[in-house]
């Protein structure tokens, strides 16, 4: 890259580039950063590249089939410091409700009944077990509540929905394109524009500053990431509409697949699926646009999380 040219970048629209490795972006000038409006481009970068809003990679979308149901599932439990607020279902399996802590699960379903009078027929006990109850409920979740340890018919739902979620991250990790963006800038989102399509990265991502994903409603976003995924404290996530006629992307449509964990940091903002091998932590007044899916633990702290 010619040091001449990335100064003199700022106020452009379209940066042309010349690599002979991506690692000469470590760490790149900050007026590239500001200027790019990153495309989708090949890892081999021996010819100049031009950065635009205008080119996409079209790639095809991981479906999430039961787990779409879903706003938050784990395989190893799900923690509330209070108040969290979850719009959507939550469910935890193979593991019982009490792996669900932090919420004050209500149930509902009536242990037994039995004859007063003929002016009271029926009185109802209503019991707090979850033995036999399809869901809870909780003040924190409008939605329901799910365990593996409650009906058949819940058990066998959130069975298929794990496997679903699994199925998808599998899906997610596996997505190739010849147009993938491959370590750009070493793993940092923070201040870039990017366009539909693939990105994958062979070590942790952070976002140390708001990002923006700038396309249509049927465009898609993958994130591949091959160890700890971070949205640091305050940074938020931009849905931008590339074409105002068409309107802005959908949060449904963008994949964050961690191997390593995902943490988003105290009142930071993030749109899309999070499919993680390991945990998800919410951090103090961290909030979700999407759904969270983990293999291990999901954590939240006075939390927002929005199914779309």
């Amino acid at each position: 890259m010619r040091n001449a040219d990335a100064e003199k970048a700022t106020d452009e629209l379209t940066v042309s580039l010349e690599f002979q490795s991506l690692s000469s972006l470590n760490p790149p000038p900050q007026a590239l950063r500001d200027s790019l409006n990153l495309a989708l481009f090949s890892n081999v970068l021996a010819a100049p590249v031009h950065s635009t809003l205008s080119k996409r990679s079209i790639i095809p979308r991981p479906d999430l089939l039961s787990a779409s149901s879903f706003a938050l599932l784990s395989q190893a439990g799900i923690s509330s410091i209070p108040n969290s607020v979850i719009t959507g279902d939550i469910g935890v399996s193979p593991i019982s409700a009490s792996a669900i802590t932090g919420f004050g699960l209500i149930y509902g379903t009536p242990m037994y009944a039995f004859w007063i009078s003929e002016r009271v027929p029926y009185h109802f006990i209503v019991g707090h077990s979850a033995s036999g109850d399809d869901s809870a409920s909780a003040t924190q979740v409008t939605g329901g509540v799910y365990a593996a340890d409650y009906s058949l018919a819940t058990s066998t739902l959130l069975t298929q929905a794990v496997s679903d979620a699994n199925a998808a991250y599998t899906f997610a990790m596996g997505v190739t394109s010849t147009d993938s963006v491959i370590n750009v800038l070493t793993g940092e989102l923070g201040g870039l524009t990017l366009a539909p399509g693939l990105y994958t990265f062979d070590t942790g991502v952070t976002a140390s500053a708001d990002f923006t994903l700038a396309g249509g409603p049927e465009d898609v976003w993958i994130f591949q990431i091959a160890g700890v995924f971070s949205v640091a404290s305050g940074v938020n996530t931009i849905l931008a509409a590339s074409d105002i006629a068409s309107g802005a992307p959908d949060a449904s449509n963008v994949f964050f697949a961690v191997t390593g964990g995902a943490t988003l940091g105290t009142t930071s903002h993030l749109e899309g699926i999070i499919l993680s091998a390991t945990t998800v932590i919410f951090e103090t007044e961290a909030s979700l646009h999407g759904r969270a899916f983990a293999g291990t633990a999901i954590t939240l702290s006075m939390a927002t999380v929005t199914a779309p």
